[in-house]
C-alpha cells in the first residue's frame, strides 16, 4: 500500500509544471518515505528444519540367570558376553526395597543394551548393601541382602507366593465338590495330553464302580 501511494505521488510530481504543486508534492513525498522508513518490517519468516526423531533404543530383557540363597544374602549370577569389553559406568544396578533392576550398555549386537528387573521381589530388600561384582567368564554376581534374615525365598521374584495363593484359593474353591466335578473342571483346564489321560482315568473309575455295584 504505501510502494502504491509513493509512486502516485512520483507521477503527480513529473505531471507537474506549476512551482507550488512541485513543492507540496515533493514535500508530501518525503514525508512518505520518512514514514516507509520508521515503520516496523514484518518479521521474516524462519524456515525450520526438519530432524528426523531417532528412537532410543530399546532393552532387551534378561531371562537367563541363576541365584541362589543363604540365611542373610540373595546371589544372583548373570553371565553375559562382552561384558570384559564394558566400563563401569556401562553397568548400573538399582535396588528398592522391592525391586531389582540391573542395566548393562555398550553389549555387543543384537543385545547391547540388556536389562534384569525383578518387580516386586520374593522379599523385601536392603537397598544400600546390595551391590554387583564383576567374576571371571562374562559374569556379573548380584548380592542382595535381605532384610529378614532367615527368611526363605521360594524364588527371585513372587512367582512362588502367586502359585501357593492360587493353590490356596482352588482348595478353598474345591471344598464341597464331588469328585466328577473336580474332573470336569481339570478336564476343562488341561491339554489335549491331560484330556486323554483324565478321560482315561475317568472311563477306568467308571468301570471300577460298576464293579462294584454288581458284587
Amino acid at each position: 500500500m504505501a510502494d502504491a501511494v509513493l509512486e502516485d505521488l512520483r507521477q503527480l510530481l513529473a505531471a507537474s509544471s506549476r512551482e507550488n504543486s512541485i513543492r507540496l508534492l515533493q514535500t508530501e513525498l518525503e514525508r512518505r518515505k520518512c514514514q516507509a522508513r520508521a515503520a516496523p518490517q514484518p518479521p521474516k519468516p524462519i524456515l525450520l528444519e526438519k530432524t528426523a526423531t531417532v528412537a532410543a533404543p530399546r532393552f532387551t530383557t534378561i531371562t537367563r540367570y541363576a541365584w541362589d540363597q543363604g540365611r542373610k544374602w540373595v546371589k544372583v549370577y548373570v553371565t553375559l558376553p562382552g561384558l570384559e569389553q564394558i566400563c563401569e559406568s556401562g553397568v548400573r544396578l538399582a535396588v528398592q526395597p522391592r525391586e531389582l533392576c540391573l542395566e548393562v550398555e555398550g553389549l555387543p549386537p543384537p543385545a547391547s543394551k540388556t536389562r534384569l528387573l525383578v518387580s516386586p521381589t520374593f522379599g523385601a530388600l536392603v537397598p544400600d548393601e546390595c551391590t554387583y561384582t564383576r567374576k571371571p567368564n562374562s559374569m556379573l554376581l548380584l548380592k542382595l541382602r535381605k532384610a529378614d534374615d532367615g527368611e526363605d525365598w521360594g524364588s527371585l521374584d513372587d512367582s512362588a507366593h502367586r502359585k501357593a495363593k492360587e493353590k490356596e484359593s482352588r482348595l478353598q474353591a474345591n471344598k464341597g465338590k464331588s469328585t466328577a466335578e473336580l474332573l470336569q473342571e481339570m478336564y476343562a483346564d488341561a491339554d489335549e495330553e491331560g484330556r486323554a489321560s483324565l478321560s482315561k482315568a475317568w472311563e477306568e473309575g467308571r468301570a471300577k464302580r460298576e464293579v462294584r455295584k454288581h458284587d
